[in-house]
């Protein structure tokens, strides 16, 4: 990315004197508390948190991507709503609300539409995820399994990271950390968001969480003032 970059500048206009690569997450982070100390935890289609103390070092658990990491994200919820209708289909286990809108919002009725479209058509597992809250807050037993297991995994994520932190900085209990919520699934408030700030509150109080400040954007450009 680096190289294309430049190559690009040198093509348009002189280089900048620094260039520096970072993730979305890290400028996400910046923006939400405009620069001072506070934790993310970014759930979309995939998962990371990023915690930032309060002599600027920064730390991260989680964004292992989706084969290997990415609990609690949108693919991991997709992932396990399809699972539970294709076990309601093969008569494994009881009804889910969840196989009704599914078939409804993307006309996968049957085994050949659903493996179809997961192996063959690239489907966006992640899509998944608004119908398991949905069938959820409607008190589907098994979407609320899925979604008490990936609160508990986002809650872990929240766990380790303050943890780290604490050790890190010696700081254990001397103030509150704020987080902010940010990503498509748990930016707004819904079923899960409820279930995640409930175990968030109950087994870490010192955790306070907070709206962001501003946007990744304005993060990117408190960082190349810094010049970090």
């Amino acid at each position: 990315m680096r190289e294309g970059i430049e190559q690009y500048a040198r093509s348009r206009s002189p280089l900048p004197e620094k260039l520096v690569i970072e993730s979305d997450a890290r400028i996400a982070l910046e923006g939400a508390f405009k620069g001072a100390a506070g934790m993310i935890l970014i759930c979309g289609t995939g998962s990371i948190a990023l915690g930032k103390s309060n002599d600027g070092r920064v730390f991260r658990v989680g964004g292992w991507g989706r084969i290997i990491g990415d609990e609690g994200s949108g693919y991991a919820i997709g992932r396990e709503g399809l699972n539970a209708v294709t076990r309601q289909i093969d008569g494994r286990t009881k009804r889910t609300a969840l196989t009704e809108l599914v078939a409804k919002q993307f006309k996968l009725k049957t085994q050949e539409d659903i493996i179809t479209a997961v192996y063959r058509e690239n489907f966006d597992v992640a899509s998944v995820a608004p119908l398991v809250i949905e069938a959820a807050a409607q008190h589907d037993t098994e979407c609320e399994r899925i979604l008490n297991k990936a609160t508990f995994e986002l809650t872990e994520h929240i766990r380790a990271l303050t943890l780290t932190i604490e050790h890190a900085t010696r700081e254990r209990g001397r103030q509150k950390i704020p987080l902010a919520f940010l990503g498509s699934i748990i930016a707004g408030e819904n079923v899960f968001t409820n279930i995640l700030k409930h175990k968030i509150a109950f087994s870490l109080p010192q955790i306070s969480i907070v709206p962001p400040q501003a946007p990744p954007s304005y993060g990117a450009v408190l960082l190349a003032l810094s010049g970090n």
